[in-house]
């Protein structure tokens, strides 16, 4: 986008108009940009229809430069996307003391800002850790046992993008529950895979599994019923099978460009685990 530090200005032809985005329609429209004339959406999520096919503009370009190791375009568009949301904090930042200069004034960095400022990446950092640690969780209990071995490329296909979120539930002040907000693109049988991972993992943790006592517990975990919590906004993982995914989900929610994006691997595949561990 033309800056070279992170305090730089923004050149006003990177940023999309807002009318602009309104009438945007990838369908029919194509890309809204190119790698020329490459300009986002600051005020759109990350995953907004100009805003992802941005990314997808930026991966494209970024594999054609060819000076960089990886090659996985669906990861790359990924990637752009979780920077988005740092390029649009510096963007609001740039805009409040832009603002600020033109009726002679300075932007007031208050205690109380920082202090959110601060708050707000504790949260960022214990979101990140705890869906890491979910996905290495579940991708370490696959990999334990020669039953579930064969589903760890599927759990890596995932990745920590695919796991859901949690929310903490403070109605029990002594017991710590965890409200699970659903990933609504997933097949129930992908979703019941990773639930059964899960029970797998307490058993092996419990006295009469074979995992250590030490360390903190997987979460005690219960479908959301929150409204505004309840399912998450995240785009689904790409490059997974046909049949990791809810077909109908994904027809009703997304267009058809956007279904071209995930990729899908027109394969079948099987959830089923083995009854010798379900006993």
């Amino acid at each position: 986008m033309g800056r070279e530090h992170r305090y730089a200005p923004f050149h006003d032809f990177t940023i999309a108009k807002p009318p602009t985005v309104r009438g945007y329609h990838r369908d029919k429209d194509g890309e809204c940009c190119t790698s020329a004339a490459f300009c986002l959406d600051m005020e759109g999520t990350p995953g907004s229809p100009w805003n992802a096919s941005a990314a997808n503009v930026f991966a494209r370009d970024f594999l054609y430069i060819n000076q960089y190791d990886c090659t996985d375009e669906a990861a790359i568009a990924n990637m752009f996307r979780r920077h988005l949301r740092t390029i649009q904090k510096q963007y609001k930042r740039w805009r409040e003391e832009e603002e600020a200069k033109t009726k002679g004034t300075v932007v007031d960095r208050t205690e109380k800002e920082r202090e959110h400022a601060r708050r707000q990446r504790r949260y960022n950092v214990r979101h990140i850790l705890l869906i890491s640690s979910t996905f290495q969780r579940r991708l370490r209990i696959t990999l334990r046992y020669k039953e579930t071995r064969h589903h760890a490329p599927l759990i890596r296909a995932i990745g920590p993008d695919g796991m859901s979120s949690d929310e903490e539930d403070f109605s029990n002040p002594v017991i710590k529950r965890y409200a699970h907000i659903a990933k609504l693109w997933r097949h129930r049988d992908l979703t019941a895979l990773l639930r059964f991972l899960d029970a797998l993992h307490r058993w092996w943790r419990s006295s009469v599994g074979q995992g250590p006592s030490r360390g903190q517990f997987p979460r005690n975990r219960f479908l959301s019923t929150n409204p505004d919590a309840i399912t998450s906004t995240r785009l689904p993982v790409s490059g997974l099978p046909t049949t990791a995914y809810d077909m109908g989900w994904l027809e009703k929610n997304l267009t058809d460009t956007q279904r071209q994006d995930l990729r899908i691997q027109q394969v079948a595949y099987d959830f089923s685990i083995p009854q010798s561990l379900r006993e």
